[in-house]
């Protein structure tokens, strides 16, 4: 991943399509069946820390609603939400950044990167 985004290890992606598209920056993905509790409980995270080798301090989850922010937060990453799922910007203010579209994420890959320094 270093080559793509120097500060982050990957991207947990909880979108079902968007950044899929770059698989430069998904180091892996779970699914439901790598999980006994779905979210807000940060088990499905876990699973794709550990699948992709990653350390949570340099790794962020891209979501789009507030059920992914607390799990991200309950596995101590940082997360950026997006306006996809089609909650109000107000139910996700407590995500790190807030982007229109996954797409943004992909334009802004050097602010994110920043964010870890």
């Amino acid at each position: 991943m270093q080559d793509v985004a120097r500060g982050q290890d990957a991207v947990i992606s909880t979108l079902g399509t968007g950044l899929n598209a770059n698989q430069k920056l998904i180091e892996g993905s779970t699914s439901k069946k790598d999980a006994k509790w779905s979210k807000p409980s940060p088990e499905i995270f876990d699973a794709a820390l550990e699948r992709a080798g990653s350390d949570p301090k340099f790794t962020f989850v891209a979501g789009d609603t507030p059920y992914d922010i607390l799990a991200a937060h309950r596995a101590a990453m940082p997360i950026i939400a997006v306006l996809s799922g089609g909650f109000e910007r107000a139910l996700l203010t407590k995500a790190e950044f807030i982007f229109d579209n996954a797409r943004d994420i992909l334009e802004r890959i050097g602010e994110i990167d920043a964010w870890f320094e």
